[in-house]
């Protein structure tokens, strides 16, 4: 056994070959102490029982959770331009960053194609009306013509000798 007195953690000094005393939660989340490292972080853990939210809390989740994300960006920026962070170390944030890219980029190309097939549809839905149009003309003039004709006959079976009245 040692005499030394036995010393409390705020009376504790470490000498050059020590290791100084650290908590095991990493320093990128204090508000979440027991957090582990490569272990997902509050805003996916947010995201468990979604099913059982109101559709106001998933709004409301959904804000936090866009808002966690974009801090996180912007504390990851700024240790990049600092020099802390180097590229080997935000690889992984750049492929995230190009995911997003590249989905944004398929969902356009969906709605150019969407776009172009309502385009179509609207140029056949003109195309027909047109068509529809010209037809129910044609068939007013045609009936216009039988009323006519139906006129003078009628006026001549009375007698009239060919003048109709409109």
């Amino acid at each position: 056994m040692s005499s030394e007195k036995p010393t409390t953690s705020s009376e504790k000094t470490t000498t050059s070959h020590e290791k100084p005393t650290t908590s095991a939660a990493p320093a990128m989340a204090p508000e979440l102490p027991s957090q582990q490292p490569n272990t997902p972080g509050s805003c996916a853990l947010r995201l468990e029982n979604l099913e059982q939210q109101t559709s106001t809390t998933k709004s409301e989740l959904m804000v936090s959770v866009a808002a966690d994300i974009c801090a996180t960006f912007i504390s990851i920026a700024k240790y990049s331009e600092e020099g802390t962070l180097q590229a080997q170390h935000t690889g992984v944030i750049d492929n995230v960053i190009q995911t997003i890219r590249d989905t944004d980029v398929k969902q356009r190309h969906l709605l150019d194609r969407q776009v172009r097939r309502l385009r179509k549809e609207r140029n056949w839905i003109r195309k027909r009306y047109s068509r529809l149009a010209s037809q129910t003309d044609a068939l007013g003039r045609t009936y216009q013509t039988k009323m006519r004709k139906l006129r003078t006959s009628l006026s001549e079976a009375r007698g009239g000798g060919g003048t109709s009245t409109k």
